[in-house]
């Protein structure tokens, strides 16, 4: 879930599913997936990860990045039941890319 209510141009706010310890989710982030997300900081400490997107990004890095989201919660055993492969999540996602470019 998006967690600012009026969400920022150059920084996306998700809120850390409950019973998902947020900092172990970020460091499994940066040392599997080389990719480096920022924790809340106070009282959203662990609660939030922050993900910037200034600059030039390509539609293949933003799959890319949901793909490595998707595989950390799969690594830690937190997916929901019932969530798509990981295959049949990077089509969906493909798939949306394609048809709002």
């Amino acid at each position: 879930k998006i967690y600012s209510k009026s969400p920022s141009n150059s920084l996306t706010a998700l809120e850390v599913p409950v019973g998902i310890d947020g900092n172990k989710w970020r460091l499994h982030l940066e040392e599997k997936f080389n990719l480096t997300v920022m924790g809340g900081q106070d009282q959203l400490k662990g609660k939030i990860l922050r993900i910037g997107h200034m600059g030039h990004i390509e539609d293949l890095d933003l799959l890319a990045m949901g793909q490595a989201l998707y595989l950390s919660l799969q690594d830690l055993k937190t997916l929901p039941h019932g969530s798509p492969s990981a295959e049949n999540f990077w089509h969906q996602n493909e798939q949306w890319l394609k048809a709002h470019p």
